[in-house]
């Protein structure tokens, strides 16, 4: 990542969170660990023991685990299988056992369903690699570990050790949808209005007018505010981030959106 888009992106969290202040060396660590992965994916395939389905997040760009199964000997691509599109909900439930990298969610949504797990771990960086998280999981740090260690955990997993732990971690991190959630944050929201400078009027700049005027045009037209109308043309004739970014347009909140959510609020609490 270029410093100048490094700097733009960690802008809002780099003096508020400690764990972000050096994010220079966190995206050196997260370059070198996606190299390492493949070491630990190859060392699987290699394996010829299992059929893997690997699945990159969504916000990354395939095209480095598509050189990489690319340049699989063909007797090794047969065994795995990289899926860039299927919800992350079905292939947790189809699978046998989900490994995953350090502290990632999808570990959590297995532990859910009663799936067995395994937390690859590469340099224990703090913005990557939670101890609570790994506490609760099989850790694997060496690719040569890991076929073995898929089997193990296949004949006789871990689960019963963890339990109690993982049910507690579940409990304060994926409690049922009930609102709960939003209405602390709406009370959070709240205070910080009262405890403001109430009705007082801010000055306003060029800039804050420019995207005030963008804003309620866009809302007339009913679409979201990063709306690019280039968008599939750029990511037509460069792709990487585009691609990324198209992701991000297509998981946009609406304007109808929230005038569907206000209705059905309306329905349940009328005032």
């Amino acid at each position: 990542m270029p410093d100048i888009e490094a700097d733009k992106f960690f802008a809002p969290w780099k003096d508020r969170i400690p764990r972000y202040r050096n994010y220079k060396e966190a995206i050196a660590v997260s370059h070198r660990s996606r190299a390492r992965f493949l070491d630990f994916a190859g060392a699987l395939v290699g394996s010829e023991r299992y059929v893997v389905t690997l699945r990159p997040h969504p916000s990354e760009d395939i095209s480095l685990y598509e050189r990489w199964l690319a340049g699989l000997p063909p007797g090794k691509r047969r065994f795995c299988r990289l899926d860039a599109d299927s919800n992350i909900t079905s292939l947790i439930l189809a699978c046998d056992i989900e490994i995953s990298c350090e502290t990632c969610t999808t570990a959590l949504e297995s532990w859910i369903v009663g799936k067995p797990t395994i937390e690859l771990v590469f340099e224990r960086h703090p913005m990557f690699f939670s101890e609570d998280h790994a506490a609760l999981n099989v850790l694997c740090e060496s690719p040569g570990d890991l076929s073995d260690l898929v089997e193990q955990q296949l004949k006789a997993p871990d689960r019963k050790s963890f339990a109690e732990a993982r049910k507690g971690h579940l409990a304060r991190w994926c409690n049922a949808p009930d609102g709960t959630s939003s209405r602390k944050m709406a009370g959070v929201i709240e205070s910080a209005i009262s405890a403001g400078e109430g009705g007082k009027r801010r000055s306003y700049g060029a800039n804050d007018r420019r995207r005030g005027f963008k804003l309620k045009a866009l809302r007339k037209l009913g679409l979201p505010y990063h709306y690019d109308p280039f968008l599939p043309v750029k990511e037509r004739l460069v792709g990487g981030k585009y691609r990324i970014k198209r992701y991000g347009w297509e998981k946009a909140i609406r304007p109808h959106d929230v005038a569907e959510a206000r209705s059905l609020l309306r329905s349940v609490d009328p005032s």
